[in-house]
Parts: structure tokens; sequence; C-alpha cells
């Protein structure tokens, strides 16, 4: 079907990077917060277009390498999209 539609992909798919990894789709986002949680580390970030993400990943000792406020891309593999169909209110 054609016309606006929502793009979702699941936290655990997002992973984030400091530049867009070949093979993956990618949006640019600047990083809000950092939360470790023992073994998961859940990231929050938003879009030049108001969006905000949130990425969770096992924490590695990569991850201690971001910090609030750095700009990120948010990366996931094309199939773990799913794209949704705008509300009527959405799309108005």
């Amino acid at each position: 079907a054609n016309g606006p539609a929502n793009l979702m992909v699941r936290p655990e798919r997002l992973r984030v990077c400091l530049q867009p990894e070949p093979g993956y789709n990618a949006v640019a986002a600047r990083l809000d917060e950092v939360i470790f949680t023992g073994g998961v580390t859940r990231t929050l970030a938003t879009t030049a277009g108001g969006a905000t993400l949130m990425a969770a990943d096992l924490t590695v000792e990569s991850a201690l390498s971001v910090t609030a406020g750095q700009s990120v891309w948010l990366c996931w593999r094309p199939e773990d999209g799913v794209l949704l169909p705008a509300t009527a209110r959405e799309a108005a």
C-alpha cells in the first residue's frame, strides 16, 4: 500500500554506531542518556526529526565509550524494520 507509514524496530535490534555500517539502515541521532542496568545497556537518542528512540543491548566495554550529547548513528539490519500504516491522525 502507498501512503504515510511508521517504521518500527525493536530496541534490541538497534545498535549504537559511531558511523553508518555497510548493509545496515541507519539514522543520525543525538545521545540523550545511557542507562547501565547490569548486563543490559539502554540508550535513549533523539533524531533530527524529534523522534526519541531506545536501543537495548548487552553491556560491553565499547558501550562505556559513548556519552550523553554525543552524535551517533542508530543502525539496524533491513530485515529488522517493520513498516506499519500511519493512523489517520498521523497522516493529517
